[in-house]
């Protein structure tokens, strides 16, 4: 239900998302797998484009990588 609010508010108003992944290898593949699952979820729920909500992921192991869209 919060997402769907969310949702709602943001697509009427404008928004930019960034997802933060931990890459590392601590949380277990299991666990990441659940992590890009819950990332694909929430952003699918929101209208994103370039003039639409925004969306952008910064993933780290031992370096940072940014991933933008």
């Amino acid at each position: 239900m919060l997402i769907s609010m969310l949702s709602e508010f943001c697509n009427e108003y404008g928004a930019d998302m960034i997802f933060v992944i931990d890459e590392s290898g601590g949380l277990g593949a299991s666990n990441f797998q659940k992590i890009k699952q819950f990332v694909k979820d929430v952003a699918s729920s929101f209208d994103i484009g370039p003039n639409e909500i925004r969306v952008g992921l910064i993933s780290f192991r031992s370096a940072v990588s940014i991933t933008c869209d």
